[in-house]
């Protein structure tokens, strides 16, 4: 019998795109999975629309919680994933080309490698789509796993693209409370992973619209959260002693967004503020940054 797949898919007020996604994942080939639909207090039909799934299929799982954002209701599937291997998909979005049973299958033939990323179409069904299909790769060192993402943008900072060994959730869940919460997770899944492959089979469809976060207008829960996953880039690159130039442009992003918090006179937050003194880039840091800039 086929490995169990646990997929996640955390809905709230996506009555709009929501048979859409369902209808993707159960069309494709890979059919041994269980799939948690994770209502996250939803106001509009979203919760019906996944009982209606429910009744027709024994492998949905339908969970209900108050709203907390996408990574309680994640965090909250994940306390529950039975599979032997676990993957994402947001709502609005939906899966094509069976991404599924061929990556399931590398994993199964490499054990060296905890998670697979496959290609997405950025932007789906909109005027600036684009392909996103890295070149096909296995990466198995922690630095070349952090150069690939933060200096190429080969790793993608979605965990949505990705199917991962579920001891890899073993001990790691997404931070509540903010966005860009996968940017955040990336810097501990990277440092705990044996490798990486990027495999160009696969697809999937990302949509853009005014909801996501992405386009929200600048707030200071946006500021914050981009100051909360940037700073912790700059901590865990300190500690690894890698990659300065990237540490040096992350930490002035996030001080700059610090200064547009202050100059509004927002509230802000007491961990911030001394984080920014904490790890501030070094003379020789800033330096070295500059260089490899300009070269």
């Amino acid at each position: 019998m086929k490995p169990l797949l646990s997929i996640i898919v955390p809905v709230y007020n996506a009555e709009k795109y929501l048979k859409r996604c369902i209808d993707s994942i159960l069309h494709q080939d890979y059919q041994n999975f269980e799939l948690f639909l994770v209502d996250d207090g939803s106001t509009d039909s979203s919760l019906q629309i996944c009982e209606s799934y429910k009744l027709k299929d024994s492998r949905i799982i339908v969970l209900c919680k108050e709203n907390g954002g996408q990574s309680s209701a994640r965090n909250m599937a994940l306390d529950m994933a039975k599979g032997d291997f676990i993957t994402f998909v947001d709502s609005d979005d939906e899966i094509s080309e069976n991404p599924y049973s061929i990556n399931i299958e590398y994993l199964l033939f490499h054990p060296e490698i905890d998670v697979v990323q496959y290609p997405c179409y950025a932007s789906y069904s909109s005027q600036k789509q684009y392909m996103r299909r890295p070149n096909e790769k296995r990466i198995c060192h922690k630095t070349l796993m952090f150069e690939a993402w933060l200096q190429r943008g080969e790793i993608f900072s979605y965990m949505w693209n990705k199917i991962y060994r579920s001891h890899v959730f073993n001990d790691l869940r997404f931070k509540e409370g903010i966005y860009y919460e996968d940017r955040f997770l990336m810097c501990a899944l990277l440092q705990k992973i044996n490798g990486i492959y990027l495999s160009e089979q696969g697809l999937y469809l990302y949509y853009e619209h005014s909801e996501q976060t992405t386009q929200k207008p600048i707030s200071l829960k946006v500021l914050q959260s981009l100051i909360c996953a940037d700073m912790n880039i700059v901590k865990t690159l300190t500690n690894l002693d890698i990659l300065s130039d990237v540490k040096v442009r992350r930490y002035f992003d996030s001080y700059n967004h610090y200064k547009i918090m202050k100059d509004k006179h927002w509230s802000l937050d007491k961990t911030i503020f001394s984080d920014l003194l904490k790890y501030k880039p070094s003379v020789k840091d800033i330096i070295i940054s500059s260089l490899k800039i300009r070269s």
